[in-house]
């Protein structure tokens, strides 16, 4: 789960710790990633002490915190966590934690459409590329960042059909009501 950003066009306070009917913000994403069929959760934090300690305090011990990364880059941020996969852990799911809506049965449905050779699977709602994301070849995804390339080539994506919410993210304080899903 990436949580590094700096939040900045939300203002002054991290979106990940607003509170979003009765917990902060970012535990909603991370029940959505608990519930998918996972063995672990790795939550890159970024230079927020908080983020961190917001993870620890969800709870469940499938959540790791992966160290604070200096830069606040999706791309660097996911790098952050692939290097922690362990050796088993042949495929990964990305996760963003200002993703509050995602549901867990959408993970199950990108698990269902991987095929060999298929480098990863996508939610797109009315053509619209979403999240989370299944990664089937981790290693070659950080590869192709080492490389400043994309972790994989969104042209050969396979996509899956999903509900609006896989891509509705919460950016700006207005977003809970642009989302047309009330805060």
């Amino acid at each position: 789960m990436l949580a590094a950003g700096r939040s900045r066009r939300f203002g002054a306070v991290n979106k990940l710790l607003v509170n979003y009917r009765g917990s902060p913000l970012m535990h909603h994403a991370l029940t959505a990633a608990c519930a998918a069929p996972v063995g672990r959760v790795l939550l890159v934090a970024g230079a927020d002490p908080r983020v961190a300690r917001c993870a620890r305090a969800f709870g469940n011990p499938r959540v790791a915190i992966v160290d604070a990364v200096s830069s606040s880059s999706r791309r660097d941020s996911l790098a952050a966590a692939l290097r922690k996969l362990r050796r088993r852990e042949t495929e990964a799911i990305v996760f963003l934690a200002d993703m509050p809506f995602v549901a867990p049965w959408l993970v199950r449905r990108l698990a269902n459409r991987a095929t060999s050779g298929t480098y990863a699977v996508r939610p797109v709602w009315r053509g619209q590329p979403g999240h989370p994301v299944l990664l089937c070849y981790p290693a070659r995804a950080l590869a192709r960042i080492g490389q400043g390339r994309a972790p994989f080539d969104p042209a050969s994506a396979r996509g899956v059909g999903a509900s609006r919410c896989c891509i509705i993210d919460i950016d700006r304080p207005g977003a809970f009501n642009r989302s047309g899903i009330a805060r």
